[in-house]
């Protein structure tokens, strides 16, 4: 499990401002529910970059899901460029 991905997970988390919107309450739902699943694919120690990739294939972009991992996917790219740069397929 790494901890800085975690943290990364953590700080994507939408917030009451998020859920405020009742015309987006599902979508951030959905979204965090989504942080959640990585979540536990990060402290199962399973393949975080295939499973992100599968997902991002799966969903259209204005998917929730699809929302979630693709920002987690830009982000770990950004801050981890030696460990995830150009590893993400992004549909």
């Amino acid at each position: 499990m790494s901890l800085t991905v975690d943290s990364i997970i953590q700080s994507l988390m939408p917030d009451m401002a998020d859920y405020a919107d009742n015309s987006l309450f599902y979508h951030w739902m959905d979204y965090a529910c989504e942080l959640d699943e990585i979540t536990l694919v990060n402290y199962r120690d399973e393949n975080l970059v295939e499973y992100l990739n599968k997902r991002i294939e799966k969903y259209p972009s204005a998917h929730a899901v699809n929302h979630a991992c693709t920002d987690l996917a830009i982000t770990l790219e950004s801050l981890l460029p030696n460990t995830y740069k150009g590893v993400f397929k992004y549909v």
